[in-house]
């Protein structure tokens, strides 16, 4: 099991997104708040598929005409970062 601490943002994100159904519910459900921010204890697969999503979105929606991030982009490889952290260590 991998231990996450994300912020209330990033977590709203993630419950929002368009990741598969079962997927939000298990994040959902391994959710605890902490001191504002937002605990996961889940599966390194569950970490993975996250990844997975996270890094297509910021594919499909992260970058301006330039090919540099946007607002959004920068927000997506912060999450992607702190994912990555955990999941590679």
């Amino acid at each position: 099991m991998c231990k996450i601490i994300i912020d209330k943002d990033d977590f709203n994100f993630l419950i929002e997104s368009k990741m598969n159904v079962s997927l939000i519910e298990t994040i959902s459900k391994s959710a605890i708040i902490k001191f504002g921010n937002v605990e996961l204890d889940i599966s390194r697969k569950n970490v993975e598929s996250i990844l997975d999503y996270v890094a297509n979105e910021l594919s499909a929606n992260g970058f301006d005409g330039n090919d540099e991030p946007n607002t959004y982009g920068l927000r997506l490889e912060f999450l992607i970062d702190k994912l990555s952290n955990v999941f590679y260590n």
